[in-house]
């Protein structure tokens, strides 16, 4: 039965976010590279080879190297809307849930 591409977005997504956590690889503990040399970027490649040979051994087959890309990315963007979201007052977040409709284009008092 094939996947659907939703469902191997997810699950790769699910399966990135879980080995960040497990290995506290942060994008912000380092500086920018344009060399693609930090120990960020490498991680990078090593967590797509092992989400590559995972998702095989799982299922039969490989996911495409966008795939890839796209969950690690969206993983990533998951964790740091978490961590933007916990910084937040209070007030800030009540009035985010009851009213997303209104949302201030105004930053957020961080305290």
């Amino acid at each position: 039965m094939p996947v659907s591409d939703e469902y191997t977005l997810n699950e790769l997504t699910a399966w990135f976010r879980r080995r960040l956590d497990e290995l506290r690889i942060h994008f912000d503990d380092e500086p920018l590279s344009y060399e693609a040399n930090t120990a960020y970027d490498i991680a990078f490649y090593r967590l797509l080879a092992e989400a590559r040979d995972a998702w095989l051994a799982r299922h039969g087959y490989t996911p495409t190297p966008g795939q890839l890309t796209k969950a690690f990315f969206n993983a990533e963007f998951e964790r740091s809307r978490e961590q933007r979201l916990a910084k937040r007052n209070w007030l800030s977040r009540a009035i985010c849930r009851l009213f997303p409709f209104k949302v201030s284009r105004r930053p957020f008092h961080v305290k």
